[in-house]
């Protein structure tokens, strides 16, 4: 045949020893179009059919035993057909679930697929969402602001559009093979736990908890080298022109001012408004939430944490309730 030539389906049928009927039953079922017994199909129509209907010959054939095991078939024994290869198999040669094929091939009613196919077409799925995700990681990438250090504070409006910019950004990781995650070290000796006495800086009372350490490792209150981290973070937010504050408590004292109950030894407590704009907005943070502060308030968009590059739409949350921002009346 040359390209735009016409030959009569019958023809087509009559080469692969099927009849018009089994035809246009396996054409409904894998979703191709119907035709008439007489109708004249093109080049591109006939090498679809010459393919397809020749692959699955054997669909028509009837089954008495297994494709993949050869379990023979009794009159009552369950049988099951593949939506993608058209063989029939048997319940212990077949997917659990027919969840991905409905998602695959919604043209087949979310008929189930044999373990090969299955096998197969989940590869072909998750080497696509690699591809996917790689790619929007590249595209997500030119829209990293990283390196901004505005030295003046900003208005809500300005912080509100540029929060919701980053908010709308999909979330996705962002990979960066120069900074390759270390292994983690796990030593030989067991870990010992020991107690550690904090004291808070509000009250004055001593409390104990109890920290897992390693021999040789260097035993610190964690509560007080957060508290002076947070501290230096609020002083680099104050010097930009915010009015911000901290305040350091522990829960018996954050239980007694603020009528609620943290099961953390140590509370931080960050206060934070515009310059001459209404009330203190009062929130409880960690060092991780004050970073993420500062560096969206210096106009970056990401931020290096533990060794690799988190997006600060991971903490829009937080960072809406310490700006004041209601993303619901945006």
């Amino acid at each position: 045949m040359k390209e735009g030539d016409l030959v009569p389906l019958k023809d087509v049928i009559g080469e692969l020893d099927i009849t018009h009927d089994d035809a246009v039953e396996f054409l409904k079922r894998v979703g191709y179009p119907v035709f008439r017994e007489g109708e004249l199909i093109t080049r591109t129509q006939y090498r679809i059919l010459v393919r397809e209907l020749g692959r699955y010959k054997d669909y028509f054939v009837p089954n008495t035993e297994c494709h993949n095991c050869g379990k023979h078939f009794d009159h009552l024994g369950p049988k099951y057909e593949c939506g993608k290869c058209g063989h029939v198999f048997c319940s212990d040669c077949m997917t659990s679930s027919d969840s991905m094929l409905a998602y695959v091939y919604p043209s087949l009613n979310g008929r189930v697929l044999c373990k090969e196919c299955a096998y197969k077409e989940e590869e072909r799925l998750r080497l696509k969402e690699i591809e996917r995700i790689n790619a929007l990681q590249e595209e997500l990438k030119k829209q990293m602001v990283i390196g901004m250090y505005n030295r003046k504070a900003e208005s809500k409006e300005t912080l509100t559009d540029r929060l919701l910019g980053i908010f709308k950004m999909p979330s996705i990781p962002i990979r960066d093979d120069r900074f390759p995650n270390a292994m983690c070290y796990c030593p030989a000796f067991p870990d010992k736990t020991v107690t550690i006495t904090h004291k808070c800086p509000t009250c004055r009372c001593k409390y104990e908890y109890e920290l897992t350490v390693y021999d040789g490792e260097r035993k610190y209150d964690r509560y007080r080298q957060e508290e002076s981290t947070i501290d230096d973070y609020v002083h680099q937010i104050k010097d930009m022109g915010y009015d911000v504050k901290v305040e350091h408590m522990c829960k018996s004292c954050y239980q007694k001012k603020y009528k609620k109950i943290e099961d953390s030894v140590s509370v931080n407590v960050l206060y934070f408004k515009y310059k001459g704009d209404g009330d203190y907005t009062i929130n409880v943070v960690t060092a991780e939430d004050c970073e993420a502060l500062l560096q969206f308030l210096k106009g970056n968009n990401a931020m290096k944490l533990y060794g690799d590059w988190v997006w600060i739409k991971r903490y829009c949350d937080i960072l809406s309730r310490i700006l004041g921002i209601n993303f619901d009346e945006l």
